[in-house]
């Protein structure tokens, strides 16, 4: 069994497979109210040169779904 995330947490690793700076930094799984998403993290500097992280929150991506143009759901096909 893989391990299971608890609700309202999540984890970030490092993105091994970063090909050029649009790609995240991290990625991870984040579980809240029970669902499961995808997060992505990019490390930024502000005017001071302190590191910051930008995040980015999404539906974890589904290969087998195409979206409905009218209502943004997910159809299987």
């Amino acid at each position: 069994m893989g391990y299971e995330l608890n609700n309202n947490s999540g984890n970030l690793f490092e993105n091994k497979f970063k090909k050029n700076e649009r790609h995240p930094d991290f990625k991870g799984r984040i579980k809240i109210n029970g669902k499961e998403l995808e997060i992505s993290a990019w490390e930024k500097r502000n005017k001071n040169n302190e590191i910051f992280y930008g995040l980015s929150i999404q539906e974890p991506y589904r290969k087998d779904t195409i979206k409905d143009d009218q209502s943004g759901e997910d159809i299987p096909f």
